[in-house]
């Protein structure tokens, strides 16, 4: 990972609790848990108390995906499949964007599962985690990111509301980002203002 080439005197830890059934991704059940997790450089550091991903199938071929954390927390519920998802996002894309997406969909060796979800995200302020780990953007209040993807229908939403953000030295407020490709064409909504103050 050259975390030592990027970050001064870098130090890590933490506390794993484990206990799930499956041998992929796609049929795992149970929770993984991160405890006290904290990386440290020679000037900054941030800790994440406690990191919890939890699958469930509540009634097959229903699923649920939920993470709960001091950082972010949210869930994806419906009929997905990790394995198929990159494929089929990008054959929906490709009826937008056939010339960008075109050769990044392999009909042949697609795998044949269905995506058929609902998801929601919220996202609390990272200014300690962007600051250690160098990262250009940072939220500064919490955030949400929801919609659904069924690729059966090729249809998908997406709305992200970020109150407030930095990107760089720019302070952005009140974005609004909508996506979906109602009517047959992607229809892309973005509204921001930016910050001025102390500049």
């Amino acid at each position: 990972l050259h975390i030592t080439n990027k970050y001064e005197k870098p130090d890590i830890s933490l506390g794993i609790n484990a206990n799930f059934t499956g041998n992929n991704p796609d049929n795992f059940e149970g929770y993984i848990k991160l405890e006290d997790l904290a990386f440290y450089t020679a000037k900054d550091s941030f800790i994440i108390h406690n990191l919890r991903v939890e699958t469930s199938a509540d009634e097959h071929p229903y699923k649920r995906l939920s993470i709960a954390s001091d950082i972010i927390n949210g869930e994806i519920k419906g009929i997905y499949s990790f394995s198929s998802l990159v494929h089929d996002l990008c054959h929906t894309a490709e009826r937008y964007l056939p010339s960008l997406i075109k050769n990044l969909v392999n009909e042949n060796s697609a795998p044949k599962s269905e995506n058929r979800f609902d998801f929601l995200m919220t996202i609390n302020n990272t200014e300690n985690i962007s600051k250690t780990l160098k990262l250009p953007v940072a939220i500064l209040r919490q955030s949400s990111i929801n919609g659904y993807y069924n690729n059966s229908t090729n249809s998908l939403n997406t709305e992200i509301n970020i109150p407030s953000f930095r990107i760089g030295k720019t302070s952005l407020d009140s974005v609004k980002l909508h996506l979906d490709n109602a009517n047959e064409s992607i229809n892309l909504q973005l509204t921001a203002s930016q910050n001025h103050k102390g500049s």
